[in-house]
């Protein structure tokens, strides 16, 4: 299982292409999508509620949990984020050998 969402225009703040915690424990609500401070902070909790749902799912059904957005944003400090993700949450090629390293990686340690 794989959850992770990068903003790359950090001057759209309309929601429409960000992630929504929806079924997430606690109450989660968009800002003032005129506030960008609001707007960024609602991204960043909204990914790591994800995150963390994906993760608990993965263990509650025996799946391998590969932790991508670490990873990736290991790579992000070395090249920019355009590099290793189109639009926000599909990856490019890069990105995808990113995907495949890391999985293979994971794999190998399960067996």
């Amino acid at each position: 299982m794989m959850s992770f969402y990068f903003p790359l225009d950090k001057s759209d703040y309309s929601y429409k292409n960000s992630p929504h915690p929806d079924g997430v424990e606690g109450s989660f609500t968009c800002p003032d999508s005129n506030d960008p401070e609001d707007s960024v902070t609602y991204r960043y909790e909204a990914n790591k509620r994800i995150r963390a749902a994906t993760k608990r799912a993965a263990e509650d059904y025996g799946c391998i949990f590969v932790p991508l957005y670490d990873k990736f944003c290991e790579y992000v400090k070395k090249a920019r984020i355009e590099y290793f993700v189109r639009d926000r949450t599909h990856p490019s090629i890069a990105g995808h050998m990113i995907i495949a390293r890391e999985w293979l990686k994971a794999v190998e340690c399960a067996d």
